[in-house]
């Protein structure tokens, strides 16, 4: 009977089943054993009957390999022996090993970075017990006739938080701020106050800050204050502060209050809306202070409670409420209070509610007590994150293939001796765990050693430690999975080869093994490129912003501040008069003006202007600001119908208004000559301006901003806020004499300088450090690409020496030779590029539309990043394609 191989090797297998210790794979791995070592034997000249008799016989002992291979599987100290001989694949592939592992180590710490920042922002106002049931309540103006908003705030009215309380059960709890500076005068030091609020003691039921000292039943008494225990310690050191006495002058309201330390609360955490508050102030105070230097006075609260707009107002609801019912509830409470009021000038108000851990959330409010980032930003740096954690693992991937070549030995014989595809497979996810938790490890300790200097570089709150385990550990198992999934092609390849072909040193890699790397190529540059692309685009867009023509002068100029309202008494124009005398005389001043306003500065000063007494007509919202009668020549601005302020025009001071060109536009006029001569007059006072000229549009907040309408008014140079001083000459000596002079005056009074220009740039900090550090993940994407690149062509390489070799001898010339190797990666970044094109399109396009102005991508900007990364990857490569094309052929060839 003539022997068929395949049938004896079918029933051989048939009998493997009655060994429980064998799985169904474990067979098909023998079996792959069997047939290697027969194929090895045939060609040394047996036939198959006596390959087949003496392979069979090899491994006869199933039993024992069952009974071990089933030990082996449940041998625990098999994990330590792979992670042992891990350790000496480290040692003899010391390249590829230091390459991999910084590879992941900066991937992961990019990851960790990025994935930080934006994990930080998102926890803003989380760590309140009740923070489910807290929102903010704010109220935005809305045009009636067009729908537009006309301010959008972060504030609502005076009598919200009571009303709401009183009127709508499912509101348990309800409290409205007012935000304070101040100067804090006692018997060692004065101390300036950067932000301290007005509120009642349920912010202590409401949120969670605790109590170093006092109780929150003593908030509530009229001459009592709080303060925080890091000004605590600024004024008592340790000591316990209750019942110390300090004078406290409000700098916004200009109280002058005698108040008791009644309690001092812990410094609220910088992860909050509240951060940064020193002090906070009973309501009571506020409410018993009147003057009549209040815009509205001489009235009294009650009189403007529905009118009085700037307290930011919390609620808490019951358990279980509908956040957007309650909503709706809160509107007909204001559409009560306020429909009549706002239906006369052709407008609504709209109600808004925020959860606690939104706000931070939300941007482009006015009178924003914290500064909130751009939602999308956040999910930009979490893809960002991502994105260079998968460019960190293909990097990974690739080295493994790199290292494939010097590894099937090892492979081979470990399959010849009996080792199973399964146990193959383990251990090479073993070595991408080991080896990314190391990375990991080391990653963290990196970010833990030196987040103070990444905080500071970046401008960016890093407060890492060992309290944000539960950051970490979800981190650790995020980076853990990638790296299985990432792993596990490397290991499914290099497990995959045959023995016959690894110990006849002939192993090869099949079509789509080759397309799956290349795949992986184009998939890394590809996103290499969208990033490069994005990094462009975002320089182009902040450079264009930055640099855009503003429309005012504010370059070689300084901004000297005047002493704020409480340090000015009754002599105080007769003091301004001499100081301004005394500038006058400095031969480097040329002019100084004064305003109510810097460019860059937000404005509160804000209120619907009617046209000739028809408050009907009082649609636009106009920002207010006073100046002197030479601020539009002193900043180059542009009048386009009418006239300057004129100091020898003695009603100037009074009645003159000059408004800009969005404010024209926005009160329906066609031409600027139309309104000239016009009476106006803003809905909070009797006064009558007459519009005396129209200015050009000029960019007095920054570019995200639009232009709103804008009305300046002559304002006497004593009360304005700031002297701004244009100059030519010595710097150092203009501010020593700017010093001294000031000082002579108002000796008690810091003297406070801005470079104008650097003050409005100021806005642009975040774009700035957005900017920073998408181009540094960029760079570090590049790089990264580039190692697992470099790692991936010297095996493509490898494996092409013979055909090289082979044309060569052929006659074929070195550059020949070059463009045969390196086409075939030039053709990998094209498909790359071709494919991050529209993807960096849609994305870019999206993100531009957040900007006001923004900067017109040209389409060069798109396939600019083909070209970088191609001259990249053929200096990348050039070494090891010189190397190969240079290579005596008969070396290659001598054995074949």
């Amino acid at each position: 009977m003539k022997f068929d191989l395949d049938t004896e090797i079918e029933r051989w297998k048939n009998s493997l089943h009655a060994y429980q210790g064998l799985e169904p794979e474990d067979i098909e791995e023998l079996e792959d054993h069997l047939r290697s070592d027969i194929e090895l034997k045939v060609n040394e000249g047996s036939t198959e009957e006596e390959a087949f008799l003496a392979s069979k016989k090899r491994i006869k002992n199933v039993r024992e390999i069952s009974e071990l291979h089933s030990k082996m599987r449940n041998n625990s100290s098999l994990l330590f022996l792979n992670i042992r001989f891990l350790l000496k694949i480290l040692r003899r592939n010391k390249s590829h090993s230091f390459q991999s592992l910084a590879g992941l180590i900066v991937g992961i710490t990019i990851c960790t970075l990025t994935f930080y920042y934006a994990n930080y922002e998102l926890s803003y106002d989380t760590f309140h017990e009740k923070e489910d049931v807290l929102f903010r309540v704010r109220n935005d103006v809305v045009s009636t006739e067009t729908g537009e908003y006309q301010n959008r705030r972060a504030t609502a009215f005076f009598a919200v938080s009571n009303a709401l309380k009183d009127e709508i059960p499912e509101i348990v709890e309800s409290i409205h701020l007012y935000s304070e500076s101040s100067v804090i005068v006692n018997d060692k030091d004065n101390f300036s106050v950067d932000k301290g609020l007005y509120a009642t003691s349920a912010f202590f039921n409401m949120f969670s800050i605790p109590l170093k000292w006092g109780s929150p039943d003593a908030f509530d008494s009229p001459d009592g204050i709080f303060i925080s225990a890091a000004l605590a310690e600024k004024l008592y050191g340790n000591e316990n502060p209750i019942g110390k006495q300090f004078k406290y002058l409000g700098i916004r309201t200009g109280g002058d209050f005698n108040l008791q330390v009644r309690g001092v609360f812990e410094s609220i955490p910088q992860n909050s809306y509240f951060k940064n508050t020193e002090v906070l102030l009973p309501m009571q105070v506020l409410e018993n202070y009147h003057s009549p230097t209040l815009a509205w006075a001489p009235v009294t609260i009650e009189q403007v409670k529905w009118r009085w707009v700037d307290f930011y107002t919390f609620v808490e609801l019951q358990k279980g409420s509908d956040a957007v019912q309650i909503e709706e509830k809160i509107q007909d409470v204001y559409d009560r209070n306020r429909r009549e009021f706002d239906a006369s000038r052709g407008r609504k108000q709209v109600v808004s509610m925020e959860s606690m851990d939104q706000i931070n959330l939300v941007t482009g409010l006015h009178n924003e007590l914290e500064a909130g980032v751009n939602k999308e930003v956040l999910w930009l740096f979490f893809g960002i994150g991502i994105l260079v954690m998968i460019i960190a693992w293909i990097n990974y991937v690739n080295m493994s293939t790199a290292t494939s070549i010097s590894r099937s030995k090892e492979i081979g014989i470990k399959k010849a001796l009996g080792a199973f595809k399964k146990q193959l497979v383990n251990q090479f996810l073993l070595e991408s765990a080991v080896l990314t938790l190391l990375a990991l490890v080391i990653s963290i300790v990196l970010v833990l050693l030196f987040a103070g200097r990444i905080s500071a570089f970046f401008d960016i709150q890093f407060a890492f430690g060992f309290g944000d385990l539960p950051f970490f550990l979800t981190l650790t198992i995020i980076v853990l999975l990638g790296s299985i999934i990432a792993g596990l092609y490397p290991a499914m390849i290099l497990s995959s080869f045959k023995t016959i072909d690894i110990l006849k040193s002939s192993s090869k890699n099949g079509s789509l093994s080759v397309w799956v790397r290349k795949t992986l190529v184009v998939f890394q540059f590809a996103i290499v490129a969208f990033l490069l692309t994005g990094a462009l685009v975002v320089y182009q867009q902040f450079h264009y912003m930055i640099n855009k023509d503003l429309g005012i002068d504010i370059d070689g100029k300084i901004a000297v501040d005047l002493p704020i309202g409480i340090f000015r008494d009754n002599d105080f124009d007769v003091k301004t008069e001499r100081l301004l005398n005394s500038y006058r005389q400095i031969t480097q001043v040329k002019t100084i003006s004064s305003s109510t306003l810097l460019p860059g500065d937000q404005n509160g000063w804000r209120h619907s202007l009617s046209v000739d007494g028809d408050e009907a007509q009082s649609l636009v919202v106009f920002n207010r600001m006073g100046a002197s009668e030479n601020y539009i020549e002193n900043h180059d601005l542009k009048i386009i119908a009418g006239r300057a302020f004129d100091k020898n025009i003695t009603t100037d001071y009074s009645e003159a208004l000059i408004i800009n060109r969005s404010g024209l536009e926005q009160l329906g006029f066609n031409s600027a000559d139309s309104i000239i001569g016009k009476t106006v007059s803003f809905a909070v006072g009797p006064q009558v301006f007459k519009v005396v000229g129209i200015v050009e549009d000029f960019h007095h907040q920054s570019v995200h901003s639009i232009i709103e309408p804008l009305a300046i008014q002559l304002d006497s140079i004593y009360q304005g806020g700031f002297l701004t001083v244009d100059f030519d000459g010595n710097l150092g000596e203009l501010l020593n004499s700017l010093e001294e002079k000031y000082s002579s005056v108002f000796p008690e009074v810091p003297f406070n300088y801005n470079f104008l220009d650097s003050r409005y740039k100021e806005q642009y900090e975040s774009d700035l450090r957005f900017q920073k550090i998408f181009r540094i993940i960029t760079i570090v994407s590049i790089l990264l690409a580039v190692i697992g690149l470099l790692a991936l062509s010297t095996f493509f390489l490898n494996q092409q020496k013979k055909s090289v070799s082979v044309r060569k001898v052929l006659g074929a010339g070195k550059w020949e030779l070059v463009r045969l190797v390196t086409k075939e990666y030039l053709l990998l970044i094209i498909i790359a590029c071709a494919i991050s094109i529209p993807l960096s399109i849609i994305s870019i396009n999206q993100w531009l539309e957040s900007f006001v102005f923004r900067v017109s991508v040209h389409p060069l900007v798109y396939a600019l990043p083909a070209i970088i990364l191609s001259v990249i990857v053929l200096l990348t490569i050039s070494r090891n394609t010189s190397r190969l094309v240079n290579i005596n052929p008969a070396r290659i060839l001598r054995n074949d």
